[in-house]
């Protein structure tokens, strides 16, 4: 009998080595995903079109008892074990099919989001999981979603779509940037400096168009005592090529310009965030206030030094 593996199964496999998991928690989660591809695999036929093989995944995993649930911990083998889901963590799982099943399944990722795609040369659609999108004015998971409602719902940049940073069928390793990432925010949250630069480093080298893990290293690099501002803006930077409306990178790129004094370009830089919380609402109105008392204290040079 074949015993199933992939992607899955490697990520709680990492996460065990990373952060000392049990053996029993490490076995409940494998036998979790078990479960999954033996359950799919039963449900779904050979001629099933795409979209009743994406539908009958959903709804398998809803018999199972998975559910999304709201969660910032980035531990895939909890999020098995305790059957709640966030879109990372139905990634996983639906690639872990892809894999068994032999499925064209792919992650796409868009801002603060990623989604599975149905590639196989004929066939190329969306299936959304978590994320309630409005299609035709109706509320909807577990179904179609075209390109476009993504780049009007997470206000994509064509110039980013171009360099392949959105909406393309990520390969295995560049999918795997992202739990590198998380588990980078995870070290950090418990003050691990050197394994979180080293999680960073791993993501960014897995899939170098990842905006989100340049920002993160450099607010990391930026907690020393020793700060190389130079080396900052080269991160922020980094992710501002990729989709200049992040604001995190807008925001600290400020922040590290003032430090070397470059007061001007900390102004333009501030003025540019406050645009991007505009166009990007959803997201990042927590930065607002920030952004507004850095552009103050900028109003009084000898204070923008300081900020």
């Amino acid at each position: 009998m074949h015993m199933p593996n992939g992607i899955g199964y490697d990520i709680i496999k990492i996460e065990r080595e990373l952060f000392n998991t049990s053996n029993k928690n490490y076995r409940l989660a494998s036998n979790r995903l078990d479960d999954i591809v033996n359950a799919v695999s039963k449900n779904i036929k050979s001629r099933d079109e795409p979209r009743k093989v994406l539908r009958t995944i959903s709804d398998t995993l809803i018999e199972l008892g998975y559910r999304y649930a709201a969660d910032d911990s980035c531990n895939f083998q909890n999020s098995l074990i305790r059957k709640g889901l966030v879109c990372r963590d139905y990634l996983g799982v639906f690639l872990t099919l892809g894999e068994n099943l032999g499925l064209p399944l792919y992650a796409a990722h868009v801002p603060h989001h990623i989604f599975v795609k149905w590639e196989d040369g004929n066939n190329k659609l969306n299936w959304e999981t978590t994320t309630p999108l409005k299609i035709d004015g109706k509320q909807t998971i577990d179904s179609e979603v075209c390109d476009h409602i993504y780049i009007d719902r997470f206000k994509i940049l064509p110039v980013s779509i171009e360099k392949g940073v959105y909406l393309k069928s990520l390969t295995i390793n560049e999918f795997m940037a992202m739990p590198w990432n998380e588990w980078g925010l995870r070290f950090s949250n418990i003050g691990n400096y050197k394994k979180t630069i080293k999680c960073y480093d791993k993501a960014s080298e897995l899939n170098p168009k990842l905006p989100d893990v340049y920002t993160n290293k450099g607010f990391q690099l930026s907690t020393r005592k020793k700060v190389d501002h130079e080396m900052l803006l080269e991160l922020y930077e980094k992710t501002l090529e990729l989709d200049f409306l992040i604001v995190p990178a807008l925001y600290n790129k400020a922040r590290a310009l003032s430090r070397l004094g470059r007061i001007q370009e900390a102004k333009v830089t501030v003025e540019k965030a406050l645009s991007a919380i505009e166009t990007r609402t959803l997201y990042y109105q927590g930065f607002g206030k920030k952004l507004e008392y850095m552009k103050k204290h900028f109003e009084e040079e000898h204070l923008g030094t300081k900020y």
